[in-house]
């Protein structure tokens, strides 16, 4: 599911209105998903810290995008609901984008380390990766989690 719940400094609503007008059809959403047999992943741009509880609660198996130019600290969301659902993504885009092969590395390694222990996270840019994406740093996030990402 592809639905931006936020933006650059926040949701777009309050967790009130979220509560009271999303959360249900996102519950009915994903009980449907569920009685098929399939998992629910939501993709959400923007800072949605205060309302990641109830996203969660809404039914997600998975949040993807996790955005850290909006502000989204992937420590603070594996602490907070990394036991309950999947974690995807995280790496900067930007840097991804523009950076060196250093700083992808460093970053990537920056978002294994806070998100994979215990198991539940999958690297992956904090968005959709646009055509101008620079291809080898892409490659380097790969080999990142090849060499850093591996779960025993």
């Amino acid at each position: 599911m592809c639905v931006d719940y936020g933006y650059s400094r926040g949701p777009w609503m309050s967790p009130r209105q979220f509560r009271t007008f999303v959360q249900p059809a996102l519950k009915a959403q994903c009980d449907t998903w569920h009685k098929k047999g399939a998992y629910a992943l939501l993709h959400s741009d923007g800072n949605i810290d205060i309302i990641l509880s109830d996203v969660v609660e809404g039914g997600i198996d998975a949040y993807q995008c996790i955005d850290v130019q909006a502000g989204m600290d992937i420590a603070k969301v594996k602490r907070e609901v990394g036991q309950k659902i999947c974690l995807i993504g995280n790496v900067n885009l930007k840097i991804l984008e523009k950076g060196t092969e250093g700083e992808v590395a460093e970053d990537a390694l920056r978002c294994v380390n806070a998100a994979a222990p215990g198991g539940g996270y999958v690297l992956s840019p904090s968005a959709n990766v646009s055509l101008g994406t620079n291809l080898a740093n892409y490659f380097v996030m790969i080999k990142t989690a090849k060499k850093h990402g591996r779960y025993l």
